[in-house]
Parts: C-alpha cells; structure tokens; sequence
C-alpha cells in the first residue's frame, strides 16, 4: 500500500499467525525483513499490537535480524515497553539480542522501564526495572 505495509506486515499488525505462516513459505521469507516506509518491522508492529503468537513466529524464522531499530530510534523492546504488553516483553528479552535492545535504550535515556510506570504499566516497569538493574542475560521469570 501507500505506506509500504506488506502483506506480512499487516498479518503481524492484526495478529494472523497462520496468514503470516503461509506468506513467509510462500514468499521463502523474503516478506519476513520487509519494513514500512517509517522503518518499522513486521516484529516491530506485532510488539506495538501485542501479538506474541506473531512475534514468536518472526523470531524462529528471523532471529535477531529482526530486532532492528524504527528509523525513529524505537525498539521493538521499547515499543512493547510503553504499551505494557508483558508477555510481548517477556519473549523479547529472551530472544537474542533483546536485552542488548534493553540495554541500548536506558543508555540512550530511552528507559523501557520509565516508559513503561509513565504509562502505568506497572507490572511490565517492575520487571523491566528488574532486567535494567541485573543488566544481564539472566532469564527472565
């Protein structure tokens, strides 16, 4: 479309895992790194909407190539951050690269979890407080 949303994108926007899962064998996983015109990824929209069946199934075939920046700077970490979707955070934080996303961020005075209280997402702030503070690559619960 005018936007530049793949057919990809909008399943991972509105959360279509078996459409997506067609698409990508379809289209041998050339849709699963298309990106909007604004930079934004297929995992970007689906931790945006919070769609863990989506972003599961772009991580198992993407990876950390996936966890790429918006061109505003914005992580998929970030974003799923300031709308409180913890089991979105959950999924990233585990993934690799997720908590260098994490990491990059607080550096960067972008705190995912400061974003997360402002918005009063209280249970997604403590445990990225948490994950800030352990700075690690130690599981999260």
């Amino acid at each position: 479309n005018e936007w530049g949303h793949s057919c990809a994108f909008m399943a991972s926007q509105y959360g279509h895992v078996e459409a997506l899962e067609e698409l990508l064998q379809a289209a041998e996983g050339d849709e699963l790194m298309s990106v909007a015109l604004d930079g934004r990824s297929c995992a970007y929209i689906a931790s945006a909407n919070g769609h863990v069946g989506v972003l599961k199934l772009l991580l198992q075939r993407g990876g950390r190539e996936l966890l790429k920046l918006s061109k505003k700077g914005v992580s998929c970490v970030w974003i799923a951050s300031a709308r409180g979707h913890v089991e979105v955070l959950e999924v990233l934080l585990n993934a690799e690269g997720g908590r260098e996303l994490l990491m990059e961020a607080k550096r960067n005075k972008r705190s995912c979890s400061k974003v997360a209280l402002q918005n009063k997402h209280l249970e997604a702030g403590a445990m990225l407080e948490l994950a800030e503070r352990e700075g690690t690559g130690a599981r999260v619960p």
